[in-house]
């Protein structure tokens, strides 16, 4: 039997429940400073350190994402996501009382290990917890909620800024974190424990967690040869953690995901590739729809919402199938769309009006809601049960090393190409083009990987 009814049932919907609001949390909390980071500067000084508020909640979750599965095995989802909440709870509360900018980004970067962990630890609960029957909906209902996220979380931000109090945010996710202790406790157990789990490798998470660094550096430095020097010497490091993660039995990844001719290690590289691409939608339509047509941020910011919007609906369509040639094909028509979509708004941002840089973001959204909890599916089923929880929470690190990526990639490049806070109309529409062309390579090759990781199935 597969229906939502049946997935419903059996004592898993109080699993989906925790489970969404601990999605929620993870992504609600790192969406929230795009609207009150001005706020803070003005408050608490550093505004020379403004984007830290984003770069060190992205640099501990994703750190915290890659050591998830080592995590899980260890403890068990129960004291695992209880670790994760107090966790999260201290950070909330050291943002919430901040004195001074240091403090507060101190504050964020133990919230993104916080956040990170129950972002990896959710996806080990969706393999462990749910039957394979239904990973696809499930991996559909945390990615609408992710797309809620997108939406609500700075229009939150923005109304208790605007109020005169963004602290209110924080001690708001304070008390989520404790309910999310208290749930954890309550409703999970010691699934995913394992008594022969290898310990975290610590010179992989070492590499990792430089290249991280220097991509932060890279997306955040004022000076354009830094940058450069920066990018390429995490390049430099992330070429070595693969390398090494090849030859070792306790990576931080499955084993075998970077050998030649891998069909899983396919489907982590469209994921990467794929997410870098959109990175850099995410990060500069802002700012060049300001631009081009004067728009007000809160507007722009809907504009840009809307391939979220078209992923979650697209998703949940996808989740009903179950044959498999329906399943590759939807996969490999999301590889085409997300590369189309990327192609189409290369010309409508440097030429078309906001109707058609909606339509191409549709078209980009809808690639990603017809192939990424497909492809999540496809790798989870391809995983022995050793690898099982390392390998569901990299499908989050991954994805998140995508972002990582695609904002120190196009920070750099856009630099080069002429974006500044006070570019014009005519400036945008060039830089908008120039963006998006150097996108086209990496969606392209994640097409690519998207066949790839559906032709032995």
């Amino acid at each position: 039997m597969n229906s939502w009814q049946d997935l419903f049932s059996e004592g898993r919907l109080s699993r989906l429940l925790f489970l969404g609001m601990a999605v929620w949390t993870g992504a609600a909390d790192s969406l929230v400073t795009a609207t009150i980071m001005p706020s803070v500067a003005r408050e608490l000084g550093g505004e020379s350190l403004f984007s830290w508020g984003v770069a060190g909640f992205m640099l501990g979750a994703l750190l915290a994402s890659a050591s998830a599965g080592r995590l899980s095995e260890t403890l068990g989802l129960r004291i695992a996501n209880g670790v994760a909440g107090v966790l999260l709870l201290c950070g909330c509360l050291m943002s919430a009382m901040a004195s001074d900018i240091y403090a507060f980004i101190v504050g964020r970067v133990v919230q993104g290990i916080g956040g990170g962990w129950l972002s990896g630890f959710a996806m080990v609960a969706v393999a462990f917890l749910f039957p394979e029957r239904h990973v696809a909906r499930v991996f559909a209902l945390a990615t609408s909620i992710w797309g809620i996220a997108t939406i609500v979380s700075p229009l939150l931000g923005g109304l208790l800024a605007q109020a005169g109090d963004w602290r209110w945010v924080f001690w708001l996710f304070s008390v989520q974190s404790v309910l999310l202790i208290v749930l954890s406790l309550w409703l999970l157990d010691d699934t995913a424990r394992s008594k022969s789990a290898a310990a975290v490798n610590w010179v992989q998470l070492t590499l990792l967690c430089s290249c991280l660094l220097l991509m932060g550096l890279a997306s955040n430095s004022d000076s354009t040869s830094e940058s450069i020097a920066c990018l390429l010497l995490s390049l430099t490091l992330l070429v070595g953690y693969l390398w090494r993660e090849n030859r070792i039995d306790n990576g931080l990844l499955p084993q075998g995901v970077v050998a030649r001719g891998s069909a899983v290690g396919a489907g982590y590289c469209a994921m990467f590739l794929l997410t870098t691409a959109l990175t850099c939608y995410l990060v500069y339509a802002p700012p060049l729809l300001q631009s081009r047509f004067g728009l007000t941020p809160l507007h722009a910011g809907y504009l840009v919402a809307i391939p979220s919007m078209s992923w979650t609906l697209a998703g949940l369509l996808v989740s009903n199938f179950q044959a498999q040639r329906i399943r590759n094909a939807s996969i490999r028509l999301g590889g085409l769309c997300v590369a189309l979509g990327t192609a189409l708004l290369a010309m409508t941002l440097s030429r078309g009006g906001l109707v058609s840089i909606g339509a191409s973001a549709i078209v980009l959204g809808l690639g990603f809601g017809l192939s990424s909890s497909l492809l999540n599916r496809q790798v989870l089923a391809s995983l022995g049960d050793s690898d099982r929880a390392i390998g569901s929470s990299a499908l989050t690190a991954v994805r998140q090393m995508g972002n990582a990526m695609g904002a120190a990639l196009f920070g750099v490049f856009a630099v080069l190409v002429g974006f500044s806070s006070q570019i014009n109309a005519s400036d945008a529409a060039h830089v908008g083009f120039a963006l998006f062309a150097l996108a086209m390579p990496l969606s392209i090759m994640g097409m690519f990987a998207c066949w790839r990781a559906v032709a032995t199935h």
